[in-house]
């Protein structure tokens, strides 16, 4: 399911952004998580933590040297995943 997830809804965050991770230029990808693990039944309780989460931890993050913005979105989406599973 994660491999799904990282295929399919990171697809959609820009390339190049100006250094920064954006509200703008993740919630396209959130989204496309979001309903993902829906209609993976999971509960709309534990999918909109970890939106919240990855959203706390990736928002005003500068892109780091070497990688790509949708590597490092996909970074903060692991650890969440790692945090909230335990």
């Amino acid at each position: 399911m994660e491999h799904n997830l990282c295929t399919e809804a990171f697809q959609t965050i820009p390339q190049e952004l100006d250094f920064r991770i954006t509200e703008a230029s993740i919630k396209p990808a959130l989204r496309k998580v979001r309903r993902a693990l829906l209609d993976a039944d999971v509960n709309i309780d534990v999918a909109d933590a970890l939106i919240e989460g990855v959203k706390k931890r990736s928002l005003g993050d500068e892109i780091l040297k070497g990688v790509t913005a949708d590597q490092q979105f996909i970074k903060a989406m692991y650890d969440e995943l790692l945090d909230m599973m335990g």
